[in-house]
């Protein structure tokens, strides 16, 4: 009998495009299963204080915040679940994506995820869709 393959994992579901008149919400790191290097960035002086790995058994979400740090980059920080506090900065952390979450009338989300060029440049205004 031939071993049984693998069921490859799931991917996230598209979320629907922005719509003229939806409102921002937040900023959404995106990871997959995988290992990734984060920084903490200290928030007075910008300085990355320490780094650590990490690693994901499926596909991750949560809040992220922009900060620029003392070293000029751009990192995104987590602001919520267990690794809130720590950031994320292309490309050095890994295949992460950035996306902009809005929301309609209804509170239907609807997002859009950064280009690459978008990842290393602080957001001089609020995304519109």
């Amino acid at each position: 009998m031939p071993p049984a393959s693998a069921t490859p994992e799931p991917s996230p579901t598209p979320e629907p495009t922005p719509s003229a008149g939806d409102s921002f919400a937040l900023y959404e790191v995106s990871v997959g299963p995988t290992a990734f290097t984060l920084y903490e960035v200290e928030d007075s002086t910008g300085n990355v204080t320490d780094t650590t790995t990490t690693s994901f058994a499926g596909f991750s979400f949560a809040g992220v915040e922009p900060l620029r740090g003392s070293d000029g980059q751009i990192y995104w920080e987590t602001q919520d679940g267990d690794l809130a506090g720590w950031s994320y900065r292309y490309p050095d952390s890994g295949d992460f994506r950035i996306r902009a979450v809005f929301l309609n009338d209804s509170g239907e989300r609807r997002s859009a995820y950064l280009d690459e060029s978008e990842l290393t440049a602080f957001p001089e205004a609020t995304p519109a869709p």
